[in-house]
């Protein structure tokens, strides 16, 4: 990954230029912003409307590696094809630990707004998945969902906005060195 920095409070998309996250006290990675609006428009294309979640992640403990992500990713598919009939989902989550003895993470969560419409019973589903795989607890960010509709260019704003706190440089270098502090799904266009 690109170690360059902005503090452009815009970044551009394709054609349009989003407003994001960044400043003089806040420079993001604009490689991992990439990463992140691509991801949100893979999901806009394939569905008519898509629910957004944001949460957080906290551990009870250190962790080295971020392997108790992977496999909760690994559970959360599995349940949201089980529960849900969803096969397909987009994520973006960055591990951040500052001065707390634990690392937490910020998550976004992408699935079929045809599926899901409200986050009460996902968010139940996914503080379950996390306290069985590591006994931590999950958290819904305030005002933490959003339905994008294909052709709404407003709460897509919003929803970069908010996903962009997740490419900020600040709180990401306590931690040991082979360990990501950013992670994307790989969601591809279908020609």
């Amino acid at each position: 990954m690109s170690k360059s920095v902005s503090i452009q409070p815009y970044y551009r998309y394709g054609d349009l230029l989003w407003k994001v996250n960044a400043g003089e006290y806040t420079p993001i990675y604009p490689s991992h912003l990439r990463k992140i609006i691509e991801q949100i428009y893979m999901m806009r294309k394939t569905y008519r409307r898509t629910f957004v979640t944001f949460f957080d992640l906290h551990m009870p403990t250190n962790a080295e590696t971020n392997t108790l992500v992977t496999n909760f990713l690994r559970r959360l598919r599995t349940k949201l094809k089980s529960v849900y009939k969803i096969s397909k989902f987009g994520f973006s989550w960055c591990r951040e630990q500052n001065t707390a003895e634990n690392p937490h993470y910020h998550f976004m969560l992408m699935v079929n707004g045809s599926a899901i419409r409200y986050p009460d019973k996902l968010m139940r589903l996914i503080k379950s998945l996390w306290s069985d795989i590591c006994n931590g607890t999950a958290r819904q960010s305030k005002n933490g969902y959003y339905m994008i509709f294909r052709e709404d260019e407003e709460i897509m704003a919003e929803v970069i906005y908010r996903a962009s706190y997740q490419a900020k440089l600040l709180s990401k270098s306590n931690r040991p060195i082979q360990t990501k502090t950013y992670g994307t799904s790989r969601l591809k266009s279908e020609k």
